[in-house]
Formats: C-alpha cells, sequence, structure tokens
C-alpha cells in the first residue's frame, strides 16, 4: 500500500468497466483499509479459503 505513486490508480480510470480482483492469503485480510480519494477499489479479494465480494 502508498508504494506504486498511483500508477494503477489513474490506469484504472481510464477502463473503469473493467474487474479488478486482488489475490492473497486469509491471514491478510483486514476489515478496514485506509483509503484516498483517488484510490480505486477491488471487485472482489479471493484467498485460498474465500472471495470477499465488495459492497460498493
Amino acid at each position: 500500500m502508498g508504494r506504486g505513486k498511483g500508477y494503477y490508480d489513474k490506469l484504472l480510470k481510464k477502463i473503469p468497466f473493467a474487474q479488478k480482483y486482488g489475490v492473497g492469503f486469509n491471514h491478510q485480510l483486514i476489515e478496514n483499509v485506509p483509503t484516498e480519494e483517488h484510490d480505486i477499489s477491488l471487485s472482489s479479494i479471493w484467498t485460498a479459503e474465500k472471495t470477499v465480494m465488495n459492497n460498493v
């Protein structure tokens, strides 16, 4: 988080119809993620144990 200098946020604004998936480990999931106004949300996050859908 916070290391891409907004590269992916800028790219994804150009293709708003794209589905955006995150892949990680179950222990990496947290309840709240700090965001800024320019941040683009993921469509869902996948782990080996579950899928978390974005409610936005």
